[in-house]
């Protein structure tokens, strides 16, 4: 289903972000820019959807590393420094300088667990209002409290708004939107994390969520995760090269060869892995983008086959990136284990094409 469902959502988002490139109509533009945000609000639903499914059936893990609560803070703070100065409201963050810098958890599931707070907090606050994150450690327990002063939730509604598709009543839907999916993803995150999340609130005045996870201090010598500042694509991409696009979806086909177009770069299209592999064996090229999903051979076959015959002839490693929709969790390792150099998920941005070019070519 994810992967049924992410293909289409790629073209429709990729054929918008390409006709806002050289819209020069404001009307037009602001339509785009409707359709664009609806459709990514549909992608934030159905990878809802997803991980729901996943905890229900079990199937979630957990990636717990060495971790920085610094930086994953940093990265979330500018987003919503900007949501709230679109509606006029104050943004404060603080972390507390006993909190070790290198610690033990999943950045990426407890990353997704505060932007849900934090969005549902900018949400419920009215225009000069205040929302704070607060970062601490009360004995053997990571807190993050996430405080606003928004509309509140009354105390006949706590228990329902960690239930499944339900929100605090029917018109919190009508005007504030949400499927109900957020919290409880959330709270059920922060269990398997050995955590929870709890809240206090009054009506009218506002609501204090915490999120605990427990504090495991990294046993590495480093100091969590280093930020290392990369210049956007330095130099120029090559265009004496030729890429090799593997897809089997036409509407997709279609996209990227309008990317390609735009860096000049030659490039072919092959409509599954057993016309790639013939292909192959006539022809050099300098990347491949491979999709997996595909009739009479899929992508990942392929490229052993490829592995196989550059072995047999001594010839030079190609990069090859798999560009699926394939993006449930171990699918990356799955791709890279199968001898793939990189992964890109479905649906993708210009930029991330653009990323891949920089790096390969």
């Amino acid at each position: 289903m994810s992967h049924e469902i992410r293909t289409p959502m790629n073209a429709i988002l990729g054929f918008v972000e390409q006709l806002k490139k050289n819209e020069t109509d404001l009307e037009r533009k602001k339509i785009l820019n409707i359709v664009q945000g609806s459709s990514e609000s549909l992608l934030a639903i159905i990878n809802d959807i997803l991980d729901l499914s996943k905890i229900e059936s079990a199937k979630m893990q957990l990636d717990i590393q060495s971790s920085s609560i610094f930086t994953l803070v940093d990265n979330i703070a500018p987003l919503f420094k900007h949501f709230c100065e679109e509606k006029n409201i104050r943004f404060k963050v603080s972390i507390a300088d006993e909190i070790d810098n290198c610690l033990m958890f999943d950045d990426i599931r407890l990353k997704q667990i505060i932007i849900n707070i934090l969005s549902n907090a900018v949400k419920f606050t009215p225009e000069n209002g205040e929302v704070s994150v607060n970062v601490r450690k009360i004995n053997d327990t990571l807190e993050i409290l996430v405080e606003d002063t928004g509309i509140g939730i009354a105390k006949e509604n706590f228990e329902k708004i960690f239930h499944y598709f339900e929100q605090e009543d029917s018109s919190t839907t009508r005007f504030f939107g949400g499927t109900g999916l957020g919290l409880s993803i959330s709270k059920k995150l922060s269990n398997l994390m050995g955590g929870d999340i709890f809240f206090e609130s009054e009506i009218h005045k506002g609501s204090k969520f915490y999120i605990t996870i427990p504090y495991i201090v990294s046993q590495n010598d480093d100091k969590g995760k280093e930020l290392v500042e990369v210049e956007d694509n330095i130099g120029t991409i090559n265009t004496d090269t030729k890429v090799l696009v593997v897809e089997d979806n036409k509407t997709n086909q279609l996209l990227l060869s309008m990317i390609l177009d735009e860096y000049e770069i030659t490039y072919e299209i092959a409509n599954d892995g057993l016309e790639s592999l013939n292909m192959f064996k006539n022809t050099k090229y300098d990347l491949i983008l491979m999709d997996e999903n595909m009739p009479n051979m899929n992508g990942i076959e392929a490229v052993r086959q490829m592995r196989i015959l550059e072995k047999e002839k001594n010839t030079q490693k190609t990069p090859v990136v798999a560009v699926t929709a394939n993006a449930i969790e171990g699918d990356r390792e799955k791709f890279l284990k199968a001898g793939m150099d990189d992964y890109l998920a479905k649906p993708y941005h210009e930029e991330d094409i653009e990323r891949i070019l920089f790096k390969y070519l």
